[in-house]
């Protein structure tokens, strides 16, 4: 049930080995390392939600040891960025608020990307909605 719980999200993991996984928390991405407190914590919750019981430690365990064995060994390898990436040739500075936005700095406008409709200002750059800019960017504790 634990590793069904788990699965649900993006499983991947970085040039060294760490294994992270994608959720979607509140409407927006989140990414997580599989080991961290987090996603213990996220997975725990979803399992006492789904069956109103608490998980075993040892279930905790045995859960992420296959999540990090498949996001290593099944999944696809993953740069991770904390507060900066570049993504379809365009750059995203995390700007950490609460309503997960995103600076998007680029030389043009893909139309549906922004929360104004306007054109770029001069210097090619706009607040990205949360989502949005947001898929370049991943956010991880």
């Amino acid at each position: 049930m634990l590793t069904h719980i788990g699965a649900c999200s993006d499983l991947f993991h970085t040039a060294t080995g760490t294994a992270f996984a994608d959720i979607m928390i509140d409407g927006h991405r989140e990414t997580w390392p599989i080991r961290s407190k987090r996603y213990r914590a996220w997975l725990r919750r979803r399992y006492y939600e789904a069956t109103g019981e608490a998980a075993s430690a040892a279930e905790i365990r045995s859960a992420l040891d296959l999540l990090e064995a498949r996001a290593q060994f099944d999944a696809r390898e993953r740069a991770v960025h904390v507060r900066t990436a570049e993504h379809a040739e365009r750059i995203y500075l995390d700007l950490a608020d609460d309503r997960w936005r995103a600076v998007e700095i680029g030389s043009d406008r893909m139309a549906g990307d922004r929360m104004s409709a306007g054109p770029l200002p001069p210097l090619g750059w706009d607040v990205a909605a949360a989502g949005a800019g947001a898929r370049g960017v991943d956010r991880s504790p």
